[in-house]
């Protein structure tokens, strides 16, 4: 049945057994013995091959599952119940449990008192060792190896032990390692390792014929889940103690994650949306750094400095520009003129819908607002073209929605730029309410001539499609497109300034001068940037005043810097700390399963399926671990989806993803655990 020839055994330099001849019988009671250290449990382990020999050959008619064997210790994991352990048993033996079978050989080890549901750790040494070698029996197989069968049993235990196994070596082989001499009339066999050789103490002539049938390795199929599901009452707890601390690290991680990247994206967004992502500008009439600290940014308008062209080009050639254009606010009246013939108190306006003329009305109140397609008004989900009015003009022209099934024209009388008027000035400036020395400077001051314009109305915009904040006295405006006004700014200009316009305060040297445009709108990518494109204009003209509509979007902009910056330390930090945590983990769960390893080698599972077993519940944990977390990730998703202008469904994938990645990972580093601890053991 087995047979080895001349085979060496060593550990290192250290020699164990040397050149060595053994046979075993198809059937019959074998006896190893020896000192201790002498090599017996080496032997086996030839045998059983979880070693293998140095030299030498290993002929055998078995394959793996004809071989069952109990080692010295009785090996079992402690958390079993007896039941669990003996489905454990005849699982990995493929069997079919015969309960028949087993009462039987409990009975005549006496152990039919011992409930199933008992735990194993709670039975003695001997009982352990009895109920492994009932299972054992039970499974009936070609072959049993037992390493100290009688060790921890008394002797009227021992005498019922080996009367068992003799009548059961009637049909198979039966191998035993032993110290006991007081029952060698029972074995058919007996070897005795004595200087690294084996020596034939008793032969019965059961020897087996020579044969050079060679060892023939056969794989067993085992189904994993089941192995793995025998499992004691601490693994399950250890089990979902690790569940809980995968849960609450992988899930904190990943909303903190995503909660900082797109709370960033989303405050980002937030100011953009108050600031529209633009920041006014103005020449003024000298340097930024020479005017006071607090001088508003509207009194610009009374003091507009030369416009440097030159400036101008480099601003529009910054990082993150995305344009430069000038920036109207056009009035109906109020508007500063110097023409002798122009009325600037009174307006008329005139709305015709298709044919009709629905409303003649005059000093509407109507003022005429510049945006370019940078400032991505939206409504009903597309960007805006032409011109548009708000609601509130709407309301006081008589029109709605409705309306615009035809095509709508307003006309009106609005104050148009015309030319420069260049005077010396002398100017005081208030620093907290006191007034400072008189600054004498040139002024370029904006003169206004009264034009009548007809714009084609595209649509109302409603009060949530656009947050206005331009400075514009009047609640009721238009939204012209600024390069279409632009260009009706440009074909009205004079070819030749009229000298019908009143001169006046001639000693301030009053001058002409061809109109240029003093105020602009300068887009910029992000608000995040607005510090770096500042400093940028100031670089090109000194004289440039910058102005958003948010004054502490800078400060914000830096703060929310700091923040992110202190939430990825934070982040980081609890990653760490979490990560370490799950190592700890596993490492620990893995740890405590060496004894339920040895069990599975014993059994003859080999490396590779050792640790699939051990890698299923931990499979089986990364399920559980994603479904768990779907209701969190449903929880955080919606209120954060709002919070942070993203779609419900979007930021829901988005998570799932981190989670699958997350159980992914963790089953790579529970690989990389498991055969660690195996290769150590090994």
């Amino acid at each position: 049945m087995i047979r080895l020839d001349q085979v060496s055994v060593a550990y290192g330099n250290h020699v164990v057994l040397d050149d060595t001849e053994f046979s075993v019988p198809d059937h019959g009671l074998v006896a190893l013995t020896g000192q201790s250290g002498s090599g017996k449990t080496s032997l086996l382990n030839v045998l059983l091959r979880q070693f293998d020999h140095n030299d030498g050959s290993l002929h055998t008619s078995l394959n793996k599952d004809d071989i069952v064997y109990v080692d010295q210790f009785a090996t079992i994991d402690p958390q079993l119940k007896v039941s669990d352990f003996i489905s454990l048993m005849h699982e990995i033996y493929h069997k079919e449990i015969d309960e028949d079978s087993i009462d039987r050989y409990l009975t005549v080890l006496k152990l039919d008192h011992i409930k199933r549901d008992r735990i194993i750790a709670h039975l003695s040494t001997g009982q352990k060792k009895r109920l492994y070698i009932a299972c054992a029996l039970s499974l009936n197989k070609r072959c049993m190896i037992i390493d100290e069968p009688t060790s921890s049993i008394d002797y009227s235990m021992k005498q019922i032990l080996f009367e068992t196994l003799k009548k059961e070596a009637e049909t198979k082989c039966v191998l035993i390692t032993t110290h006991e001499t007081e029952f060698n009339d029972m074995f058919d066999i007996i070897y005795r390792i004595e200087d690294k050789k084996l020596v034939v103490e008793k032969d019965l002539d059961l020897l087996p014929e020579r044969t050079n049938a060679p060892y023939k390795s056969s794989e067993s199929s085992y189904d994993y889940k089941k192995i793995a599901g025998h499992r004691g009452k601490k693994t399950k707890r250890s089990l979902v103690i690790l569940l809980a601390v995968l849960v609450i690290v992988f899930d904190t991680i990943i909303t903190l994650g995503v909660a900082n990247i797109y709370s960033q994206k989303a405050h980002t967004k937030i100011v953009n949306t108050a600031v529209q992502n633009k920041i006014h500008m103005a020449f003024a009439v000298q340097d930024a750094e020479l005017m006071p600290y607090d001088y508003p940014y509207d009194s610009y308008d009374d003091m507009e400095g030369k416009v440097d062209l030159g400036a101008l080009e480099k601003i529009k050639k910054l990082d993150h520009v995305e344009g430069v254009y000038p920036y109207y606010e056009l009035e109906p009246t109020g508007y500063w003129t110097l023409y002798t013939d122009v009325d600037n108190q009174a307006s008329q306006m005139e709305v015709k819908v298709g044919d009709k003329v629905t409303l003649k009305k005059d000093d509407p109140g109507l003022g005429i607002a510049t945006y370019y397609d940078e400032d991505n008004i939206v409504h009903n989900g597309k960007k805006i073209k032409g011109n548009w009015i708000n609601g509130f003009a709407a309301k006081e022209l008589g029109l709605s929605n409705q309306s615009f099934k035809n095509n709508v024209y307003i006309t009106i009388d609005v104050g148009l730029p015309s030319f420069l008027n260049i005077c010396d000035d002398e100017i005081t400036y208030y620093e907290n309410e006191v007034p400072q020395e008189p600054v004498y400077t040139t002024d370029y001051q904006e003169v206004f001539d009264k034009k009548t314009i007809t714009l084609k109305l595209d649509g109302i915009l409603d009060d949530n499609d656009y947050e206005d904040h331009f400075t514009i006295n009047y609640n009721a405006f238009i939204y012209a497109e600024g390069h279409a006004l632009n260009k009706i700014i440009q074909d009205n200009l004079p070819k030749k300034v009229r000298n019908a316009y009143e001169k006046y305060e001639p000693e301030y040297h009053q001058r002409i001068g061809k109109y240029v445009p003093n105020n602009y709108i300068v887009y910029v990518d992000s608000v995040e940037n607005f510090r770096k494109v500042r400093q940028g204009i100031t670089e090109a003209n000194s004289r440039i005043m910058t102005h958003t509509p948010t004054s502490e979007v800078n400060q914000w902009v830096y703060d929310s810097k700091k923040e992110e910056i202190n939430n990825k330390i934070y982040i980081v930090l609890f990653t760490i700390v979490g990560v370490l945590s799950i190592l700890a983990s596993l490492i620990t769960y893995h740890s405590s399963h060496r004894q339920k390893i040895t069990f599975l080698t014993n059994a003859g599972l080999n490396t590779k399926d050792i640790a699939k077993v051990l890698k299923y519940d931990l499979l089986s944990i990364s399920i559980r671990f994603i479904l768990a977390s779907m209701p969190i990730i449903a929880v955080m998703s919606y209120p954060q989806a709002s919070l942070y202008y993203v779609n419900k469904g979007f930021l829901a994938v988005v998570y799932l993803i981190l989670l699958v990645i997350a159980a992914v990972v963790f089953n790579l580093v529970d690989s990389i655990v498991i055969r660690r601890l195996l290769h150590d053991r090994n």
